[in-house]
């Protein structure tokens, strides 16, 4: 749990970026049920909707209805986000001491995920 507390702030941070408007079905993405669990746990704090992943348990969950027109990612490269997304914007960043790697990175704000996460 090193350094879940730094993902969750970051994501908050990411969130506060999003006009209220697209705030109703934007997701927020995690490249594992880890970074997830952070963010479903630790989340309540800063009001966040809770995350999905397609690892381990959190893929029975499936989208939660979300549509993708704007994701919070977690753990994905802004390369990695360009390949399937419109814009990518890295909102914050993660860099805690002592943490493994793949909880040190960015936070990235992309739009018009595709396809969309309705049809995935």
């Amino acid at each position: 749990m090193i350094g879940w507390p730094e993902v969750v702030e970051a994501v908050a941070q990411a969130y506060e970026k999003i006009p209220l408007a697209q705030r109703g079905q934007m997701a927020i993405l995690a490249n594992n049920y880890a970074q997830a669990g952070a963010v479903d746990l630790l989340g309540t704090k800063y009001r966040l909707p809770k995350a999905i992943s397609g690892h381990e348990n959190y893929w029975f969950w499936g989208s939660r209805s979300y549509t993708g027109e704007t994701i919070i990612g977690i753990g994905f490269s802004p390369e990695e986000a360009r390949r399937n997304c419109a814009t990518v914007e890295v909102a914050a960043k993660v860099d805690v001491p002592y943490a493994p790697d793949w909880i040190n990175g960015p936070i990235s704000i992309c739009t018009n995920l595709k396809p969309t996460l309705l049809e995935l």
